[in-house]
């Protein structure tokens, strides 16, 4: 049997991933498409194929890119789907997550899409938000793209930068994006942290957390000095009780944005102790 891997630039087998889903699906053998590549796919007898993945890189997929993967997706009648394309956007876009998960109570932070500087100061003036905020692009990852404003000193000089970044770096799918900043510290208040979930619909697989002293919370800018190595262990404590508390609530996520299993990244706010929903990350995979 076939495992038929569609998949774009860019985008990498995670560790054993490949490996696992050829024997949980029975395949001796996997056949690799990139998009548009039709003739490859009329030449395969569907009826071999066990399970397609789709591998769609969550930054840098064109629109003409996706239009042919839902197209392809919607051809393969009675073959399980991994990653449907149709849902990409979820994973893609943090505006659509938000819309969703908010649409059936999943806590995400306040945040509102803007256009342009006036409608920035419009809908800032008009939501709930207050100082500090962030403001980014929907579509980008790793703080790319990403400005903390903390006073009313550095609005205006902030927003203008983040706009010009917009501007020379924005793709088909780029949209810009306001959300409260959430203060998520570790109990000892001296790192900041979030926690990154790897769940199904029906099941919570597992988590970690991620430590830094930059608000980003960035783990590859950290170094794991024996005072992160202590706080790791503590916050990985913490990590593993909110995927027991919130199991039901974690899978409702996944099962909203129609995903079969995605990495879910929350924080906690150090202010309110509450839950918050950030992002979904494409692949059963996600993270190590």
């Amino acid at each position: 049997m076939i495992l038929l891997n569609i998949v774009n630039k860019g985008v990498m087998w995670r560790i054993f991933e490949k490996e696992e889903l050829m024997k949980v699906y029975k395949s001796d053998k996997m056949i690799t498409i990139n998009p548009f590549e039709d003739d490859k796919i009329n030449s395969i007898v569907l009826k071999d194929v066990a399970v397609v993945i789709f591998r769609l890189n969550t930054e840098e997929t064109t629109k003409n890119e996706l239009d042919w993967s839902i197209k392809i997706c919607n051809k393969l009648k009675n073959i399980p789907i991994i990653n449907n394309p149709n849902t990409w956007k979820y994973c893609h876009c943090k505006i659509e997550a938000f819309k969703k998960w908010k649409e059936n109570n999943i806590p995400v932070i306040d945040n509102f899409e803007f256009l342009d500087k006036n409608d920035f100061y419009d809908k800032l003036k008009n939501s709930k938000l207050t100082l500090p905020i962030i403001i980014k692009v929907n579509n980008l990852c790793g703080g790319d793209g990403s400005f903390l404003i903390k006073n009313k000193a550095e609005l205006d000089i902030k927003l203008t930068k983040f706009i010009d970044f917009v501007t020379n770096n924005k793709n088909e799918f780029s949209k810009m994006l306001c959300v409260k900043f959430i203060e998520s510290m570790t109990f000892s208040k001296k790192n900041f942290v979030s926690y990154r979930i790897i769940a199904t619909p029906d099941d919570v697989i597992g988590g970690y957390v991620r430590i830094s002293k930059n608000w980003l919370v960035q783990w590859s800018t950290s170094k794991f000095t024996k005072d992160i190595e202590n706080e790791f262990l503590v916050e990985q404590k913490r990590c593993e009780k909110i995927m027991r508390e919130n199991k039901q609530l974690i899978c409702r996520a996944v099962e909203t944005i129609g995903m079969d299993g995605v990495g879910l990244d929350l924080l906690i706010d150090s202010n309110k102790n509450n839950l918050n929903f950030l992002e979904a990350q494409i692949g059963f995979s996600t993270g190590y």
